[in-house]
């Protein structure tokens, strides 16, 4: 009896449905996180979650494409990691620059009336740029990373009163290794939802995957 050995052959179709999966659903991913996000944020259970929804996009685009390659597979997880942790803290952004936008109006639209508007729109670009050197997307995240992140617990007593708060926070160069220690979160969890499809018996002769309990 000899032990199993994946093909690891990739087809083009198999590719075209990973893309296209990434390119789709990534940025839906973020974007659902960065709304969910604006009741609570959970740190490591909002990238895992991530992650398995990634890791189950991934894989039924292995199945319908019959990818068989895990270094091909763990290669899209990274990606997808990528996409939608990206896609969350660009949402953060556009928020950012509306937020600073409909500020700028509200302030300069009676003295300098339509004239407020046309400008309103560079105005947070302006600000980035002045404050970080950089602006855009960029330009927030380098922000962002500036004003920190604080992870706060509350203690409540036995009538559910709060009695206590306090928090951990991180600024700088601890905001960056943070952030990419949850993107490896997101990216892991992608990796080992998908890997147990991928790694499912293919017969090559008739290029079908094999059912559980089929024997080969």
């Amino acid at each position: 009896m000899q032990e199993y050995r994946h093909s690891n052959r990739v087809t083009t179709m198999g590719l075209v449905l990973l893309a296209l999966c990434l390119l789709l659903g990534g940025p839906v991913i973020g974007g659902l996180a960065f709304l969910a996000s604006k009741l609570i944020y959970l740190p490591l259970l909002f990238p895992v979650v991530m992650g398995i929804a990634s890791g189950e996009l991934v894989a039924r685009s292995v199945v319908k494409g019959r990818t068989r390659n895990l270094i091909v597979v763990a290669g899209f997880c990274a990606l997808f990691a990528a996409t939608a942790y990206g896609s969350m803290h660009f949402a953060k952004y556009v928020e950012f620059r509306g937020q600073v936008q409909r500020w700028v109006v509200e302030e300069l639209l009676e003295e300098y009336g339509p004239a407020a508007e046309a400008v309103a729109g560079q105005w947070a670009s302006w600000f980035l740029a002045a404050e970080t050197g950089s602006s855009g997307f960029w330009g927030y995240a380098k922000l962002a990373a500036r004003s920190g992140v604080t992870f706060t617990h509350v203690l409540f007593d036995f009538a559910g009163a709060q009695q206590e708060a306090s928090g951990i926070s991180l600024h700088g160069s601890a905001v960056w290794a943070y952030w990419l220690f949850e993107m490896g979160v997101l990216g892991y969890a992608a990796y080992h939802t998908a890997r147990s499809t991928a790694a499912m018996p293919f017969c090559e002769r008739c290029q079908l995957w094999y059912t559980p309990g089929e024997h080969i």
